[in-house]
């Protein structure tokens, strides 16, 4: 059962006026459906791909929405000149038949996908985005977070439904990767104002 959550303001250290997060409304009740899909992995001498794809088909869902979704997403990742390292993401939705209802929306904006827009600034049943990153290892030991990379980064992508025109958002960026923190800065080149971005990985206990 779906039902749509209020808006609220999510907690934050930073900006902390500007986190007011709405929740667009969904078609509230159940969606039963069935999925099918397939995975391929590759190995080569410096690379390696992994991918699947997935489809959905719905059997019921609210007000009688009937669709079908193709979904697949891509890794690439390869050692490029001596010790540098290059990973590609690539993320696709698509209908194949029907809309599908709001709750089955792929969303982008937000440190993980596209920085420089907020969290779910892009919502729809289709979707198409991709992300760079190129990593150069420095020639630093420091203290307790070890050897940092350069990280050259790009991402690009749009996600909306079948009767609007997609709005395409762009990305550049640049930032240090340590093992187990990063932080970096992104730009729109169409609005260059820059967005700095700070993760922190805690590693497994168990």
């Amino acid at each position: 059962m779906l039902l749509s959550l209020r808006a609220h303001h999510v907690f934050s250290l930073w900006q902390a006026n500007d986190k007011d997060r709405e929740n667009p409304p969904v078609l509230e009740g159940t969606v039963v459906s069935a999925f099918a899909g397939a995975g391929l992995r590759a190995e080569g001498r410096v690379s390696s791909f992994t991918g699947d794809v997935q489809v959905e088909r719905s059997l019921s869902a609210p007000q009688d929405a009937d669709f079908t979704q193709l979904l697949g997403e891509g890794t690439y990742t390869a050692t490029a000149f001596r010790t540098h390292t290059l990973k590609v993401y690539l993320r696709g939705l698509t209908p194949l038949g029907g809309g599908a209802p709001p709750q089955r929306y792929e969303i982008l904006g937000g440190p993980t996908t596209l920085p420089t827009l907020r969290v779910g600034d892009y919502r729809g049943d289709h979707l198409a985005f991709a992300d760079a990153r190129y990593g150069i290892p420095l020639p630093l030991q420091l203290p307790f977070v070890g050897a940092p990379s350069l990280q050259l980064l790009y991402a690009a992508g749009a996600a909306w439904t079948g009767d609007e025109s997609p709005r395409w958002t762009q990305n550049v960026g640049a930032g240090l990767q340590f093992s187990l923190a990063s932080a970096a800065v992104y730009v729109d080149p169409s609005d260059p104002e820059p967005r700095l971005v700070v993760t922190v990985s805690l590693p497994r206990v168990f």
